[in-house]
């Protein structure tokens, strides 16, 4: 397990380190702010050169000259990228490399080396209801996975992708060529890789084009849960960092039917298995916010009502996971946070059992979150049996009654979880070490992890004297070495960083551990 950092906005600045030249707070390189910005520093640049007309080197001119010019033809007059730039440039790309490949001079040779027996943090799972064998797995900066054998082995599905953080899948009710997929991780992590919006495949994958709803990567945006109805399959509603959208023409056009701007943070979406009408979501931005909370809609997401009775209020609510019985549709289980600012531990398990109307305070404790409920917070009722709850962020607890009493099933696996599903019987698990599932109701575990090359290297270091040795830093999966094979070796534990191996005795190897260990 890794430390977790509470997330922190960086700005850039532009420093005038000559005399006379003072230092700039920032120059905002973000939408409409950057044309303002740029007038305002041009205007600045003119006073400064009447006083001095010869700054010297160093001024900080030149490489303002060159994000002015780098700007200036990407951007429309008010300031901001035009709609689909990120795909428009990733098309381009696509082409140019198409026009590459063609001359064997231009293509780079590359084989994939591993690690195949490990595999880095999931965000999501979904499961052709054609096919249960048939499973997709979206990583958190790995792309989108599919498995034909239930995660015996897998596949990557287009890596060229403009975005790789995959959020959240949904798949078609009857047709199983239709998926939807979308990008961004929603944790507020600093490490956090952006979305940009909704992809859409029709041939199972193998394609994918934008919908209608876009982000731009600089939004810092991300679609962190999706449902189809699956009685009308053009109809989809989506929870993302900027509030609740609905399509009813199968992604083409979106419109936003809950939240208005910022501070409207969905992270679920849960349908009524027998009345598609009926959806819940829950709001839960992790400082806490006056909208978060469980939000329910009775005519398909079109309007929604926030739910009260029973529940904490508003402003003490952090990140909320949510779940609906398959069983007894009139039965959800809500996972919430504390705030941030409030440790972010448990706050408690709640029930209703009449649709949201009431809502019951089951248990909150032990603290299942452990500090990072507003970073893994996952929750999920055995479809068979409304009164077996499954939940949890660093470890998954499983209850029996209903949420009262909790008792832990994942030790010995990897920790940090971050999708947790049912398909038919058996329990899937996603976390910071992959995909693991259990036909047991939890009681064993088997990993999945096999050709799921999906782990998030920070560096890597090369061995001098070896070309076929190497050492890599990753995300919540330690230090590990490749030796010549696919299968590599863990070395050091926790989140990894930098490795360098000595020039002449590579016995002598230096790593990196957390909060910047060496």
């Amino acid at each position: 397990m890794r430390t977790k950092l509470t997330p922190i906005l960086f700005l850039l600045a532009v420093a005038m380190s000559s005399p006379g030249w003072t230092q700039l707070q920032r120059v905002p390189i973000k939408n409409v702010e950057v044309k303002p910005a740029l007038e305002t520093y041009n205007r600045f640049l003119a006073n400064r050169l009447l006083k001095a007309q010869n700054p010297g080197p160093g001024s900080g001119e030149k490489p303002f000259r060159r994000l002015e010019w780098y700007l200036e033809p990407r951007l429309q007059q008010d300031g901001s990228y035009p709609v689909g730039a990120r795909w428009n440039a990733f098309l381009e790309v696509r082409a140019n490399r198409s026009l590459m490949k063609a001359n064997a001079m231009m293509t780079a040779n590359w084989t994939v080396i591993g690690p195949n027996n490990f595999a880095g943090r999931m965000l999501d799972l979904a499961f052709d209801p054609n096919n249960a064998n048939v499973i997709w797995a979206g990583a958190a900066s790995g792309g989108i996975w599919h498995s034909a054998n239930g995660g015996s082995t897998w596949t990557p599905m287009d890596d060229q992708l403009p975005m790789l953080a995959i959020g959240c899948i949904a798949t078609h009710p009857t047709n199983s060529n239709i998926i939807y997929i979308g990008t961004g991780e929603g944790s507020f992590n600093i490490d956090a890789v952006e979305g940009v919006g909704v992809l859409k495949s029709i041939d199972g994958g193998a394609t994918w084009t934008q919908t209608g709803l876009s982000f731009l990567l600089s939004q810092g945006e991300a679609v962190n849960e999706m449902v189809i109805d699956p009685s009308n399959p053009n109809v989809l509603i989506a929870a993302t960092r900027d509030g609740i959208y609905r399509t009813a023409d199968a992604g083409t056009t979106w419109t936003r039917t809950l939240g208005t701007s910022s501070g409207w943070d969905g992270k679920e979406v849960v349908m009524d298995p027998t009345n598609s009408n009926i959806v819940y979501v829950a709001l839960g931005y992790p400082w806490g916010n006056a909208n978060n909370g469980i939000y329910k809609s009775t005519d398909n997401g079109v309007t929604w009502t926030i739910l009260t009775t029973g529940l904490p209020a508003s402003t003490s609510l952090g990140r909320i996971s949510l779940t609906i019985s398959a069983s007894s549709p009139n039965t959800l289980y809500a996972g919430i946070a504390n705030t941030i600012g409030s440790g972010s531990s448990l706050l408690g398990i709640y029930r209703t059992t009449d649709g949201g109307s009431n809502w019951t305070l089951q248990s909150n404790s032990p603290n299942q979150y452990n500090g990072q409920g507003w970073y893994n917070n996952v929750i999920a009722v055995d479809p068979a049996n409304a009164s077996i709850v499954y939940s949890g962020g660093t470890n998954i607890y499983k209850s029996t009654d209903a949420g009262v009493t909790w008792a832990t099933i994942t030790n010995g696996i990897h920790v940090d979880f971050h999708a947790i599903a049912f398909n038919g019987g058996t329990l899937y698990a996603g976390c910071d070490g992959g995909l693991y599932k259990s036909t047991t109701g939890g009681s064993s575990w088997t990993s999945i992890n096999s050709g799921l090359t999906t782990f998030q290297f920070y560096k890597m270091g090369s061995d001098f004297n070896n070309t076929n040795r190497a050492m890599g830093g990753t995300q919540d999966n330690g230090t590990k070495e490749y030796s010549g094979t696919t299968t590599w070796t863990t070395r050091l534990g926790g989140d990894g960083g930098e490795v360098v191996f000595d020039y002449s005795n590579s016995n002598i190897i230096y790593g990196e551990y957390q909060n910047g260990s060496h």
